[in-house]
C-alpha cells in the first residue's frame, strides 16, 4: 500500500502528516489551520482539493512532537516511520499486557496469545491508516494491569495516554470516583498537566483552532468523518434510521455516550473495590460500542475483552483452546473487508458475542480446585 501514491495518499495518515508538516515550517500554534492542512495534503496528491474535501487533523496537540520527528517531505517515507514506530508501541503493549496477565499460564500459551494479539485485525487497519491507535491501546494496556494490580500511577499514566481519544479517556476515568480515588486525582493531575502543555505548546490561538476542529467534527457532516459509517450505536442507528439533519444525530449520539459513561459508572459502584478481569472487559466494551466518534481501527480495543475472556476459560488443559480467540475474532471480521455485504454486520455480532461470554462464566474446575481433595 504505501508503495502505491494513490493508495497511500488515502489514508488517514495525511492528516497526521500535514499537522506535522506545518509544526516543522509555520510552527505549532498552526497545526489545526484547516487552509494550512489544506495546502500540505494539497501537495501529497499533487492536485487542488476542493473545498471542504480536506481530511482534518483532530487530534490532541501532544502527539504532534513525535510526529515532527519522523515526518519530512518524503510522505512515503515518513509513512513508513511512522508505522514502525506505531508496531514498536503495539510491541511493547501487547507483550506487557500478556505478561502481565498471563504470568501463570504456560510459554507456549502465551505465545499463543501474544501472536493472536499482535496480528489482531483492527490493529493492523490502524497501521494500514497510519493512524495513532497504538497510543490508545497502549493506555487501556496500562489502565487495565493498574486497575488489576491496583497501582495507581500506573492507571493514571495510561488515562493520560487513553486521552488521544478524549470520548474513551472520559468513560475510563469517571468511573474510578467510585472504586479508586486515589488513582482518580493522580488521573485527573496527569491529564491536567497534559492539557497544560498541549495549551503552552499551540498558545491560545492554536487552542482555539483546535475546539473548532472538534466542533466541526462533532457535527459529523465533514468529509472523511462518515459517521454512518461508524461500527457504534450511533452509527448502526443511523444506517437503520432516517434523521432530519446531523445535528440530531449528533445530539442523540451524545446521549448514547452518556448513557453509556452512566452504565460503567453503575457497574463500577456495584463492583466497588472488588473490579476483576470481566468488569474491565465490560467497561472497555460500553466505551466503545456508545461512543460518540469510532472507526474501524478504534475496534483494537476488542482485545482487551477478548483476553479477559480467554484467561478466565484457560484453566485446565482440555480449554487452552480458548488461546486462539483473539485469531478467530480476527478472521471472522476479516470476512466483513472481503464481502461488503456484511461489513456494517459482523463487528456488532462480535458485540453479542462479547457480551453473552462476559456474562456466562465457565464452571470449570480451575487446576487449584482439582487438586483439593473433596470433604
Amino acid at each position: 500500500m504505501i508503495t502505491d501514491p494513490i493508495e497511500r495518499n488515502g489514508t488517514d495518515f495525511i492528516a497526521l502528516y500535514s499537522a506535522g508538516r506545518i509544526a516543522q515550517t509555520h510552527g505549532f500554534t498552526y497545526i489545526y489551520d484547516i487552509r494550512l492542512q489544506q495546502q500540505v495534503e494539497q501537495e501529497v496528491v499533487g492536485f487542488k482539493l476542493a473545498e471542504g474535501q480536506v481530511l482534518l487533523f483532530i487530534h490532541p496537540p501532544y502527539i504532534v512532537p513525535f510526529l515532527t520527528m519522523v515526518i519530512d517531505a518524503n510522505y512515503a517515507g515518513s509513512f513508513q516511520r511512522w508505522a514502525l514506530v506505531l508496531i514498536s508501541i503495539y510491541f511493547i503493549g501487547t507483550l506487557f499486557f500478556v505478561k502481565k496477565l498471563f504470568a501463570d499460564k504456560k510459554a507456549d500459551i502465551q505465545f499463543t496469545l501474544f501472536a493472536g494479539t499482535f496480528t489482531f485485525f483492527p490493529l493492523f487497519i490502524s497501521l494500514w491508516q497510519g493512524q495513532d491507535t497504538a497510543f490508545l491501546y497502549l493506555g487501556v494496556a496500562f489502565w487495565c494491569i493498574g486497575v488489576l494490580k491496583k497501582q495507581d500511577w500506573l492507571i493514571s499514566v495510561g488515562l493520560a495516554l487513553v486521552t488521544i481519544r478524549p470520548h474513551i479517556s472520559i468513560a475510563l476515568t469517571v468511573p474510578l470516583l467510585f472504586s479508586y480515588q486515589r488513582a482518580w486525582w493522580r488521573s485527573v493531575l496527569l491529564i491536567g498537566s497534559l492539557a497544560v502543555i498541549s495549551v503552552m505548546l499551540i498558545n491560545i490561538q492554536g487552542s482555539i483552532g483546535f475546539v473548532n476542529l472538534l466542533r466541526i467534527s462533532s457535527e459529523g457532516s465533514w468529509f472523511g468523518i462518515k459517521p454512518e459509517d461508524m461500527p457504534n450505536l450511533l452509527g448502526f442507528m443511523m444506517r437503520i434510521m432516517q434523521f432530519p439533519n446531523s445535528s440530531i444525530a449528533s445530539l442523540i449520539g451524545w446521549l448514547l455516550y452518556l448513557a453509556g459513561v452512566i452504565t460503567i459508572c453503575g457497574l463500577w459502584l456495584r463492583s466497588k473495590n472488588m473490579i476483576n478481569g470481566r468488569q474491565l472487559g465490560f467497561s472497555i466494551l460500553i466505551a466503545i460500542i456508545t461512543a460518540p466518534h469510532l472507526h474501524l481501527h478504534d475496534l483494537a480495543l476488542l482485545i482487551f475483552p477478548l483476553l479477559f475472556i480467554a484467561n478466565d476459560r484457560i484453566t485446565t488443559p482440555e480449554n487452552q483452546y480458548w488461546a486462539m480467540l483473539p485469531l478467530g475474532v480476527s478472521f471472522f471480521l476479516i470476512i466483513g473487508i472481503l464481502l461488503d455485504e456484511v461489513t456494517f454486520i459482523l463487528p456488532y455480532i462480535v458485540f453479542i458475542i462479547l457480551v453473552w461470554l462476559l456474562l456466562y462464566q465457565d464452571h470449570s474446575p480451575s487446576p487449584q480446585e482439582l487438586q483439593t481433595p473433596k470433604g
